[in-house]
């Protein structure tokens, strides 16, 4: 007797009264999403369609339980071609190090849903397992969900010339919706110190701008382009080396200092993982790693992890040695999302630092006439969603 709704269980021979049905029915509902839970991926979306009690236990309960265990698929990245590249992570190791390798038909296989050729030009963020494209003279944005391949078009905001970033601010534990936000910096930035964001929500279906003032101490200085998305704000560096905050349901935005900022490079990189916010910058061939916390509305750096890349480059089995001359050349990549490895490397490969054994590993590696961009966005993680995006309620809408 197969029971999908707790009509059935009332109905059964074996149920007497109201508190046995209610006993009865949560212990169907338990047992409901323990199995739910070991299908696949793609499996379990499907399984949303057979009826009312699955799809609010798959959506309420099996997601947000297995999101937290979703393991890397793999990272994009930037090489020296215009073509996006996609490196997968294989189920076991090669050759001892390898564990990454290109996958062109993980690329294919979205490009050909497309009505246009997408390249890295077009390729502007990856968040949470969602990607976000843009094309044409009057810009038009593309919203993709891989694992169930769900698309969904937003129109980008008429007359705006200045754009400086367009990001993805998505997390399918806050929301079944996601937002896509325009930087514009006007000519009178410097002066004014405002800048206007323009704000696409899935769940309204309408553009709305917001104009937000800096401090005085960073708003004559530039921004990297890298930007991250973490309990409903955006996260960016300064160039005058501060970590900035746009709280995107506040509407405000706010300075944090860096820490060492005197002793460390400019250049410097964000990242997410289990839910907390890191920095990464180097000091010649050592690369520091901080946590932020915010304690008492304070936030405080913690540093986390000195890595010291001359430790490893007598290593034979890290592989530094085959691919870089200078230590000091690392930087970080990214980090995954759901432990603390972090990915830092060169424009010939990517290493696979684990802090728990302090190990650094060569995973992936490519020819010289390949290269990655080693720039501010360089590599973005990718872990499937399970959020189908038809779920989000959509209405293109203009703004002028």
């Amino acid at each position: 007797m197969c029971l999908t709704r707790k009509s059935d269980a009332l109905s059964s021979p074996w149920v007497h009264n109201k508190e046995e049905w209610s006993i009865l029915g949560n212990l169907i509902d338990d047992l409901l999403v323990e199995v739910l839970c070991r299908l696949p991926a793609k499996s379990l979306i499907r399984s949303k369609c057979v009826c009312k009690l699955w799809c609010r236990l798959i959506t309420d309960v099996c997601v947000p339980k297995l999101l937290p265990f979703t393991p890397l698929s793999g990272f994009f990245y930037q090489g020296c071609t215009q073509r996006i590249q996609y490196a997968s992570k294989l189920p076991c190791r090669r050759d001892n190090q390898i564990l990454f390798e290109l996958n062109t038909r993980f690329v294919e296989s979205f490009s050909s849903l497309m009505p246009f050729e997408p390249n890295t030009r077009d390729f502007l963020d990856c968040c949470n397992g969602l990607l976000l494209f843009v094309t044409g003279s009057v810009p038009q944005y593309y919203i993709c969900n891989l694992q169930p391949n769900n698309w969904l078009r937003s129109l980008q905001t008429v007359g705006r010339r200045n754009l400086v970033m367009q990001l993805l601010a998505f997390h399918p534990l806050e929301s079944p919706h996601y937002k896509v936000v325009c930087f514009n910096h006007w000519p009178d930035f410097p002066e004014s110190g405002t800048v206007t964001l323009d704000v696409f929500s899935s769940e309204s279906g309408k553009w709305l701008r917001h104009p937000m003032t800096l401090e005085t101490t960073v708003k004559v200085a530039t921004w990297t382009k890298r930007c991250v998305y973490l309990n409903g704000g955006l996260y960016m560096l300064s160039h005058s080396k501060h970590l900035l905050y746009f709280d995107l349901n506040e509407l405000n935005v706010c300075a944090t200092e860096l820490p060492e900022k005197d002793k460390t490079d400019v250049w410097g990189f964000i990242g997410v993982s289990r839910g907390c916010l890191y920095y990464s910058n180097h000091d010649g061939a050592t690369l520091f790693v901080w946590a932020l916390k915010v304690q008492h509305k304070m936030s405080i750096w913690i540093l986390k992890h000195t890595i010291r890349i001359n430790d490893f480059v007598k290593d034979c089995y890290s592989g530094i040695w085959r691919i870089v001359e200078k230590p000091s050349w690392f930087k970080p990549y990214a980090l995954d999302p759901n432990s603390e490895v972090i990915f830092i490397g060169v424009n010939r490969g990517v290493f696979w630092y684990n802090p728990d054994k302090k190990t650094l590993e060569l995973v992936y590696s490519v020819t010289p006439d390949e290269g990655i961009f080693t720039g501010d966005c360089a590599v973005f993680t990718y872990t499937p969603c399970l959020v189908n995006l038809k779920d989000c309620r959509h209405v293109p809408y203009v703004l002028g």
